[in-house]
């Protein structure tokens, strides 16, 4: 498996991998910093709103604007 952007589910959500084992936040801190390097967003403006403890995760990106984000994942 890879880290990053895997494909589009059917309700719009992102699948996306990651390596670490979901232990002690592990996988958390991962998708974060995979999320900032693919969309070139601070780390420290990011957050998961919900889902810590799921697969389900949703993210909030602090001060982006959703075209640029949408441009970057098209690409």
């Amino acid at each position: 498996s890879r880290i990053g952007p895997l494909g589009t589910l059917a309700d719009g959500s992102l699948k996306w991998g990651v390596h670490a084992a979901p232990v002690d936040g592990r996988a958390n801190e991962e998708l974060i910093r995979s999320l900032a390097e693919f969309f070139h967003h601070p780390r420290a403006a990011i957050s998961i709103l919900s889902g810590e403890s799921g697969r389900n995760k949703v993210a909030l990106f602090n001060g982006a604007e959703i075209q640029t984000l949408a441009n970057r994942l098209a690409r």
